[in-house]
């Protein structure tokens, strides 16, 4: 229930591309929603004020869904990388914190080949409205 109101319900996750949803959840869990919102915003080319509003959501439909998720976890590695720059003693949980990007980029794929989801490429404008 705590997943679901803290972080599912302030991400939007209902309105969001199954796998764009998935992918900010985790990112949600891990760096805070605010953090998590920002860096997706940043990927899909809106405004990065953390919060998921309409525009967001209307760049992140018509995005191509599997290269938004494939630049997100990107940020997310740059994140982590720059927590380890910033701070060396957390070096070591770099490998675990790109081990979990990787794995969730696996798991990802995988859901959508195995659904064969629709949101993992790009919309038609025809789909969309």
């Amino acid at each position: 229930m705590i997943y679901h109101r803290d972080f599912w319900r302030a991400i939007k996750g209902e309105q969001l591309p199954s796998i764009v949803a998935i992918a900010l959840f985790d990112a949600a869990v891990n760096h805070g929603v605010r953090s998590a919102v920002e860096m997706l915003q940043r990927a899909a080319g809106a405004k990065p004020d953390g919060i998921i509003g309409n525009k967001t959501i209307a760049l992140i439909l018509d995005a191509n869904h599997s290269a938004l998720v494939a630049l997100f976890l990107a940020r997310r590695c740059r994140r982590y990388a720059r927590i380890v720059v910033n701070d060396s003693t957390q070096n070591r949980f770099l490998l675990g914190w790109m081990n979990r990007i990787t794995q969730l980029q696996m798991h990802l794929h995988q859901i959508a080949v195995r659904f064969s989801l629709s949101d993992w490429s790009a919309r038609s404008h025809e789909d969309a409205a």
